[in-house]
């Protein structure tokens, strides 16, 4: 909560133009247009820490349903490739290659999570895999997409602070419409989530164990995949590819409260939210008015915490 707070006030009151809380909530309250602050307030920063947080959110979220239908420590929707799709197509934009309007570029970052997540869902649909082929699979997957990613940006003449918003994170593009897309699409995967929670636990215990509950595990996982695909896909029509907070959120929530589904997707989901809301304000604080790529702040942190926990995971 104290980081979520602290979070808020330097994303509302610090950046290039600094200014006091007193002013923000005063230019806010009279709307008055004509004042540049309040352009600054609503139409920059006030999006940008919407869209920071529901990226950390949907990330978290999408983390935990891979690990979930993978029973693989390692899943993360972009070690998996399941957001691979999406960094294809905003690859082509990045680089100028084609033109898109926002919600074609959202609408094709869709398709092409679905499009991964689906060749995801057929390699497991009917055949129990262990953990650890799963997790061999979604990394080739992963590298596939994230090399046919480069590729396209390589082939463009792009900037490299560009290329590292798609590559490794950023949130300077953030707006009221991309924030419109993407809480869509995450309230959206809550609700379904939510629906389909009963089912989710019993994954962890093999298909086998599964089946006896009276779960289909094939069916469960369909599930699971796609949404943590379209979340992944909007995550990164948002923000790029952001690493990390998918595989760490779970497994901090995991040590918190165990394997209770219910509880564990809704506390994977603030941490995500609240982690990628603080690595933002540090991206772009840092070196102001230079900004760093989000991606690698979240890196900074979550390796250390993964090399810990990763230390202390018992593998069976």
């Amino acid at each position: 909560m104290l980081l979520t707070v602290i979070s808020v006030y330097w994303g509302l009151s610090k950046g290039a133009y600094d200014n006091s809380l007193r002013e923000v909530f005063s230019v806010l309250i009279n709307r008055d247009q004509e004042n540049i602050l309040y352009t600054i307030i609503w139409d920059i920063r006030i999006p940008r820490i919407l869209c920071s947080f529901i990226v950390g959110c949907s990330l978290g979220l999408s983390g935990a349903l891979i690990q979930f239908s993978t029973r693989s420590p390692f899943g993360d929707p972009h070690i998996f490739g399941v957001g691979g799709g999406a960094s294809f197509f905003k690859a082509f934009v990045v680089a100028g290659i084609i033109s898109f309007s926002n919600i074609n570029l959202f609408l094709s970052s869709v398709i092409g999570g679905l499009v991964v997540s689906s060749i995801l869902v057929v390699i497991l649909y009917k055949k129990d895999f262990p953990p650890i082929k799963i997790t061999i699979i979604g990394i080739a997957l992963g590298a596939i997409s994230v090399a046919l990613s480069t590729g396209v940006v390589s082939y463009g003449k792009v900037f490299p602070s560009q290329a590292l918003g798609l590559i490794s994170g950023s949130f300077s593009s953030s707006s009221w419409e991309i924030l419109i897309y993407t809480f869509f699409v995450f309230v959206l995967s809550i609700a379904i989530s939510i629906f389909f929670i009963n089912s989710f636990t019993p994954l962890l215990l093999g298909d086998t164990l599964a089946k006896t509950l009276g779960v289909n595990p094939g069916k469960s996982r369909l599930v699971c995949i796609t949404i943590a695909g379209v979340l992944a896909s909007t995550s990164v029509y948002a923000a790029g590819i952001v690493g990390f907070v998918g595989l760490l959120s779970p497994h901090i929530a995991r040590n918190i409260i165990g394997n209770d589904s219910k509880k564990l997707l809704i506390l994977t989901i603030l941490i995500g939210g609240v982690f990628v809301l603080f690595a933002d304000q540090i991206a772009r604080s840092l070196f102001s008015p230079t900004e760093l790529p989000v991606g690698m702040i979240t890196t900074a942190f979550a390796a250390p915490l993964m090399i810990f926990i990763g230390y202390r995971l018992k593998l069976k």
